[in-house]
């Protein structure tokens, strides 16, 4: 049996394929043509010298461009140094007006000064000359102010004997209390007194605090209890004794209470 051998198959190439090429490069050498004969036109149509005249003109431009530059830094450094001379002569002037503000004060000052010295020069003399005139009357009433306080101080000690009594206890347990400024003295027997708050005598105000437990302790403790209470109360402890009255009158409300002010800080007080 014969066999038959296949051989490849190839693609015809069509004509009209080949003419688009030759078209395609035809038309390509047309515009190469075309534009190599517009650049030699325009090249030969130019004047001799003109690349060279716009080089130079291009240079020429660049120079005035630098030379702007350098123009305008010039102007700008300039510009900082009369900012800098502004700022220097702006504060030299506010230091110039404080400096004649400063002296106008100070001015001022010294003329005040100079009125008081003057014033104070008028015054001493003035007092020189009274105390020259009245030194014959001083020597006189300094005898008078001394006989004056030696008989206020007759007078003194003329009234705290007065003041000194006796109280009439009519039968009553009786005590006195007697009031000064950081020290409480109690008496609750004749001629026999004992201070209370003594251990804090030097801390007041602890001594009337004290001083006051103590009291509590005392008309709490006494046998047979005390029914009458004498307050002796000087100037310098005054301010106590309303507020240890009424005190005494909420723990104590059986006991009498008497408050007797003394007038001076020296009286003998009351006694038993």
């Amino acid at each position: 049996m014969k066999t038959f051998r296949r051989r490849p198959f190839r693609q015809a190439v069509s004509f009209f394929a080949f003419q688009d090429i030759i078209t395609a490069l035809a038309g390509s050498l047309m515009i190469i043509v075309l534009v190599s004969a517009w650049l030699k036109k325009n090249t030969s149509d130019a004047p001799p010298g003109t690349a060279g005249a716009s080089y130079r003109s291009y240079r020429q431009l660049t120079d005035q461009i630098a030379q702007t530059n350098r123009r305008i830094d010039w102007q700008r450094s300039q510009l900082e140094e009369l900012r800098s001379r502004h700022q220097k002569h702006t504060r030299q002037n506010q230091q110039q007006k404080l400096q004649h503000h400063h002296r106008f004060q100070l001015a001022e000052l010294e003329k005040v000064i100079n009125e008081r010295q003057q014033l104070q020069q008028q015054l001493q003399q003035e007092i020189a000359q009274l105390e020259q005139a009245a030194a014959p009357i001083g020597e006189q009433q300094k005898k008078y102010l001394q006989l004056a306080a030696e008989a206020q101080q007759l007078r003194q000690k003329l009234n705290d004997r007065m003041l000194r009594r006796k109280l009439s206890v009519a039968g009553r347990r009786t005590a006195i209390l007697d009031c000064a400024r950081h020290a409480w003295r109690w008496s609750d027997t004749p001629q026999v007194w004992q201070l209370l708050g003594q251990a804090h005598a030097d801390h007041p105000p602890l001594p009337a605090l004290e001083g006051y437990r103590e009291l509590r302790q005392k008309l709490q403790n006494t046998t047979p209890a005390i029914e009458q209470l004498v307050i002796a109360v000087r100037p310098s402890g005054g301010m106590f004794a309303e507020a240890l009255k009424a005190d005494l009158h909420q723990h104590f409300p059986k006991l009498k209470i008497i408050m007797e002010p003394l007038f001076s800080e020296n009286a003998g007080g009351l006694e038993l």
